[in-house]
């Protein structure tokens, strides 16, 4: 946990807790800054609502946590601080005022508690700093090399005029589990592909997707027209974009 404290009118107070995740990114509890702002709605309404209004996202903004209370189950919304400062300001009192104040200040003093590497005055604490810090250089390098082909292979795709078939964006995404099929299902159900795998009108005015007409003569002799699905490069960087916020 990280002690912050407030100073307000020669006041030392901790006005609301914050926690530190692993990665060092200070949270505060939805349900505690409820309380402090003392709004006059419900909880869960206050929080669903704010949610939606200011398009916070879960997993990058907040995260849903589920606590047993007696015999009841109830959720809580973890927020980073820049997202619980926000809140704080549209609340529109005096206690918002307070609570966004409070943020800023904690922030503040996180940033004066960290110390870079260099500025270490125990040398054997600095050499290791030193090594951990080259360490990671040399992973990021390996990783950027170990994925040169894929870069390559985007900067083709999405450098070109041309059109793709599901496939091959696939490939080029190269989302874990998300196959020429399963990229389908997953398009479907975000109403971007008909059931028949078909776009709908306006993706195809906005310049994502065309559809192909192409004519089969099968062995009896009798002609068939079959229709299929490509994706322009615009296309592919607006699947990416989707993929990436809902998976």
């Amino acid at each position: 946990m990280f002690s912050a404290f407030f100073y307000q009118k020669g006041e030392n107070m901790q006005l609301i807790e914050i926690t530190k995740n692993e990665k060092g990114e200070q949270l505060v509890s939805a349900r505690e800054l409820h309380s402090f702002l003392e709004s006059k709605q419900d909880f869960t309404t206050w929080i669903k609502n704010r949610i939606e209004k200011y398009d916070f996202v879960e997993n990058e903004d907040f995260t849903l946590h589920k606590f047993m209370e007696g015999k009841n189950w109830k959720h809580d919304y973890i927020l980073k601080t820049d997202i619980a400062k926000e809140i704080s300001m549209v609340e529109g009192n005096e206690k918002g005022k307070v609570a966004r104040k409070y943020f800023i200040s904690c922030e503040k003093q996180l940033k004066e508690l960290s110390i870079p590497s260099y500025q270490v005055t125990d040398p054997i604490a600095r050499a290791k700093a030193w090594i951990q810090e080259q360490k990671e250089k040399q992973e990021l390098e390996y990783k950027i090399k170990e994925n040169i082909p894929k870069i390559e292979f985007y900067e083709v795709v999405t450098g070109s005029d041309d059109t793709f078939d599901l496939g091959t964006v696939a490939k080029v995404i190269n989302k874990k589990g998300y196959g020429r099929n399963k990229l389908f299902e997953f398009l479907r159900e975000n109403k971007i592909l008909m059931q028949n795998n078909q776009p709908y009108q306006k993706y195809i005015d906005i310049g994502y997707f065309r559809m192909i007409e192409s004519k089969i003569t099968k062995p009896a002799g009798d002609t068939c027209t079959n229709i299929k699905t490509v994706v322009f490069q615009k296309g592919v960087d607006y699947i990416t974009k989707l993929l990436n916020k809902n998976v």
